[in-house]
């Protein structure tokens, strides 16, 4: 009898928040949303900028990110960054429009990236952020993304910098 309570309690706790993920190997939001591969960079004490790294999916319609939040910065914002004649160029962009059946991969050293910004405290290897990713015509995503060294996901050698 109390383990099946234990196990009805478990059930019911884990369809009490069916939007929060641990986006680590293999995650399938509502509405065919699919995130993998979220990460954070670490930081330098007093960093006031971080950035964080995702891929996201869409699986039978297209979908818009219109942006993300979390509790350990003053704003996120989505980020373009590109190369021009050696010169490294940052813009901040509205939205994200991810086609249905395709996916955008988000890696340090070019690209479209979250920019975590006013960080309230040094983003550390082996932390956990939370980070809620809001979708035009869709609810939040809510999911958990790990804080890793600064030279793992990367592409290049080069260190991101803002």
């Amino acid at each position: 009898m109390i383990r099946s309570l234990a196990m009805l309690l478990l059930a019911l706790s884990i369809m009490a928040e069916p939007t929060r993920l641990l986006a680590q190997p293999d995650t399938t939001g509502r509405n065919g949303i699919h995130i993998t591969s979220a990460f954070a960079m670490s930081t330098p004490p007093g960093a006031p900028t971080g950035a964080a790294y995702l891929t996201i999916g869409a699986r039978q319609h297209s979908v818009i990110l219109t942006g993300a939040r979390s509790p350990i910065s003053e704003a996120v914002e989505l980020h373009d960054m590109s190369m021009h004649n050696g010169m490294m160029r940052m813009r901040h962009i509205k939205n994200l429009e991810i086609a249905a059946g395709d996916s955008v991969e988000m890696r340090p050293g070019n690209g479209v990236h979250l920019m975590l910004i006013g960080l309230k405290h040094a983003l550390k290897p082996g932390d956990r952020l939370p980070l809620t990713l809001e979708f035009q015509h869709h609810p939040s995503l809510e999911i958990d993304v790990q804080v890793q060294g600064n030279n793992t996901g990367q592409k290049t050698n080069e260190p991101h910098r803002h």
